[in-house]
């Protein structure tokens, strides 16, 4: 891995030679991450499926992270390699609080939603540090909240590291109700994003043999039909985390067995630890295809211009780049209006689904009636004061879970439809580098070795095929600015809740309702203000809303029209260089053809270690 990283730096630096401008800043800090073999798995499932028991089993430490009745609350737990067994808490950036050491015993106080009811510690995650063998090759476990249920912020939570995840363990269990409909929509989501996806069907004793057989023939039956794959092709492993404990203690082999972790472990020693360097090193060469075509294609066309050493040689040149202008013309004229109103009108989409997400606290909404109901419920005018000052403890994080649930569904749904609009303009990347250089691929599913993944492309400007420029721009904004231009949810709901405290009962206010003593008139008056602290909330929300998806398109349209300014400069270029090359003298040329070989020769000698390194995954290749 260390040589593929250090070959694909020297090809960042050689493409921002050729083009004069310095490495981007992302890939520099991709080239890195994939160079230090980090591997991040994600869990997640439903609440009370057993997911933090099933991770403390099978990394072989009892308590690791909390289990019971307790549901892990709106943060996550960030489970890495060390010598020595521990905690850290890391808070929201929106806290001001620094990250602080814990022990064991107060894990409970800041991971459970009995110690940190609504997260009001401000938890982002938990950092533990475990010396469990899996943990040493790099993998990184990320315990995440639960779905569905009340819990509905700890999706958002989820979904937040998927996009992450080299690989997903999904987990049910034997004794709640099979996979349902909720369950099978996040699931059909997650292979957008990812193909390596395992299911962990836990608390197998919980019920007899034939029970347990019967919810996992049923399970596969389910995902087969829905997700449209063979139950041959889905790993799904039954489990029992009580089992495995109870076995270890006793030194029960028999009992080890029936926890089914020996097989699970099997799965991962010989299957999945083994294929983790080639996914990383696989996941990097797709990311740097664009980069390696682009500094083929410069070569190419430098080595072309060199090489018309007459006019008639150099008027076909010219011919050649004037009718690539007139391609990229033609798309700015035919395709690009098309694409522009695609965009605008699944944006639009978006925003009406996101709408109905902010209709709970609209003026007349369901949250506004409870409160309500609470006041005309009121006995006195005392009552209806400590109603207020309730109701205006509990709006902020009402109103932080709607903006949470807004900011991400447009997150998740923005880059859905961006990867399709992307895929639309013939660009979708089913091979790595291999593919364009030999004809080969990378096998990259751990469960089929081989994936579909797109990324942003650098089209060549021989082809003319000014379409998958448009995706390049789309899949780029997809990849890495959607965070960025939607504002970061603690901000947001920093400043709705400034407004809020304008909006609050107390002082002023609440000693005229308690000199009227008049029980109607204080009731009204509180209703009357609260009516107008919903319809503010609201109206910021839409606000946040619409800014947010503004903000896609603007950035989606920059992206493009930033790709056809580099086409048209480059063509422009081109048409210099050909004017040059009239001029040129034989001195000069020399000097251009020796700087040509040498950096021709840099890039071949890239290009036969990386195409070293996939020989040698290959010859490596374990079966699945």
């Amino acid at each position: 891995m260390k040589e593929l990283i250090t070959n694909l730096f020297k090809a960042a630096d050689l493409e921002a030679k050729l083009t004069g401008e310095k490495v981007d800043e992302k890939l520099i800090a991709n080239l890195k991450m994939w160079g230090a073999g980090i591997f991040r798995l994600v869990v997640m499932g439903e609440i009370k499926k057993g997911k933090s028991s099933f991770i403390n089993a099978m990394l072989g430490v009892e308590d690791l992270v909390p289990v019971s009745s307790n549901v892990a609350t709106s943060t996550i737990f960030k489970i890495h390699y060390g010598k020595q067994r521990g905690y850290r808490v890391h808070f929201l950036a929106s806290s001001g609080k620094a990250s602080m050491d814990i022990n064991e015993h107060d894990l409970a106080n800041f991971g459970t939603e009995d110690g940190n009811p609504g997260n009001e510690k401000q938890v982002d995650f938990i950092e533990v540090i475990c010396p469990a063998p899996l943990l040493s090759s790099g993998i990184v476990i990320i315990d995440t909240p639960g779905l569905g249920g009340l819990f509905k912020k700890h999706k958002l939570i989820t979904y937040e590291y998927v996009p992450r995840a080299d690989a997903v363990f999904f987990v049910t269990d034997s004794v709640e109700s099979p996979i349902g409909a909720l369950e099978i929509e996040y699931l059909k989501d997650v292979l957008k994003i990812t193909p390596n996806l395992y299911f962990i069907q836990t608390k197998s004793s919980a019920v007899d043999e034939e029970a347990c057989a019967a919810r996992k023939k049923n399970n596969l039956a389910i995902l087969s039909r829905e997700l449209g794959l063979s139950t041959d092709e889905i790993p799904y492993f039954t489990l029992d985390a009580r089992l495995r404990v109870s076995a270890e203690k006793r030194r029960d082999t028999k009992r080890l067995m029936r926890s089914g972790y020996p097989q699970l472990m099997a799965y991962v020693n010989d299957v999945l630890q083994p294929n983790q360097q080639k996914l990383i090193a696989a996941r990097a060469l797709l990311h740097m295809k664009p980069v390696l075509a682009h500094i083929q294609e410069m070569l190419d066309e430098k080595k072309k211009l060199l090489q018309a050493d007459s006019s008639e040689k150099q008027q076909l040149y010219k011919q050649e780049v004037e009718i690539r202008q007139k391609e990229l013309r033609d798309w700015q004229k035919d395709t690009q209006p098309g694409l522009q109103r695609r965009l605008k009108k699944g944006l639009q989409e978006i925003q009406l689904a996101a709408s109905e997400k902010c209709n709970k606290l609209r003026p007349g909404g369901e949250v506004q009636l409870e409160f309500e109901h609470m006041m005309q419920n009121a006995p006195n005018v005392k009552a209806i004061i400590g109603i207020a000052d309730e109701i205006n403890t509990k709006l902020p994080g009402y109103k932080i879970q709607v903006v949470q649930e807004v900011v991400q569904y447009i997150r998740t749904n923005a880059s859905i439809l961006l990867s399709d609009l992307a895929g639309d303009s013939d660009f979708t990347t089913t091979t790595d580098l291999e593919e364009m250089r030999t004809g080969q691929n990378i096998p990259m599913n751990i469960r089929q070795l081989r994936i579909s993944e797109r990324r942003s492309t650098f089209e060549t400007l021989r082809t003319g095929l000014y379409g998958g420029m448009a995706g390049a721009a789309i899949a780029q904004v997809a990849g890495g600015i959607i965070g960025s231009v939607i504002p970061i949810v603690g901000t947001i709901a920093g400043s709705l809740i400034g407004g809020l405290a304008a909006a609050a009962w107390g002082g002023y206010e609440a000693n005229k309702i308690q000199e009227t003593r008049e029980l109607e008139t204080a009731k009204n008056m509180a209703i009357g203000q609260l009516s107008q602290c919903f319809s503010s909330i609201y109206a910021d929300l839409q606000q946040l809303l619409q800014r947010a998806l503004a903000d896609v398109q603007n950035e989606v349209t920059e992206h493009i029209e930033q790709y056809v300014r580099a086409r048209q400069c480059e063509l422009e270029n081109r048409m210099k260089e050909i004017q040059e090359r009239a001029l040129m003298g034989a001195t000069e040329r020399k000097e251009k053809e020796k700087t040509l070989q040498q950096d021709l020769i840099a890039y071949d000698r890239i290009m036969r270690e990386i195409r070293a390194t996939h020989k040698m995954y290959e010859s490596s290749q374990p079966a699945s």
